[in-house]
């Protein structure tokens, strides 16, 4: 029997490679994954509605201060501006602010565990 090398041959490593298309999902996409996810989970569609509004808001908000809304890149520094561009431009009450916050957790939660992003950008963020 043949001792193993630990390397991996070119056959393995295109399965590896395969496996990692985290830029390949768009906002929407994902935000329809999201959704999809509630119905299996058999969400109230009170909470899915919340979802909905408050994500939909992120990504508005995303927009409006030019940044990239791909799941994959958005970084914690970008959910700092939103949550500057919430307080300052919007003047959301904190606990307005806090309620998005949550929603927008819970989703990138859900694309972080099921491999959508390879980061998650809320890991160290916390509520006002």
């Amino acid at each position: 029997m043949a001792r193993r090398n630990n390397q991996l041959n070119q056959r393995e490593m295109k399965v590896i490679q395969s496996e990692v298309i985290h830029d390949s999902f768009n906002f929407d996409e994902l935000f329809m994954l999201f959704l999809q996810d509630g119905n299996l989970r058999n969400l109230r569609p009170h909470t899915l509605t919340y979802y909905s509004n408050e994500l939909m808001s992120f990504r508005k908000a995303l927009e409006t201060l030019e940044l990239d809304t791909t799941p994959a890149k958005i970084k914690p520094d970008h959910i700092n501006q939103f949550i500057i561009y919430s307080k300052d431009i919007l003047e959301l009450k904190i606990v307005s602010i806090n309620t998005r916050l949550r929603a927008i957790r819970a989703f990138f939660n859900f694309a972080y565990k099921h491999g959508y992003i390879p980061k998650n950008p809320f890991a160290n963020i916390q509520l006002l």
